[in-house]
């Protein structure tokens, strides 16, 4: 079992609370379908545009999920 949550506060009660349990987050997840191919690049940076937009989803330490990829 894995958990993916973005919220800090609630991702250290959930390591706090099992230390075992693998945690996630939404640009990781992202990542993961860019390198399956369920997502291209640029439909990946789209997706982040609108989340930054519509969404109150902030990252900005990456401007495109190219920098995340290896």
């Amino acid at each position: 079992m894995s958990l993916t949550i973005d919220d800090i506060r609630a991702r250290k009660k959930a390591a706090a609370h099992d230390p075992g349990v693998p945690l996630h987050d939404t640009v990781g997840l992202m990542v993961e379908a860019i390198q399956a191919r369920l997502l291209t690049l640029a439909e990946a940076d789209a997706i982040k545009v609108d989340w930054e937009t519509n969404h109150h989803f902030v990252k900005k330490h990456f401007k495109s999920f190219a920098e995340l990829i290896p």
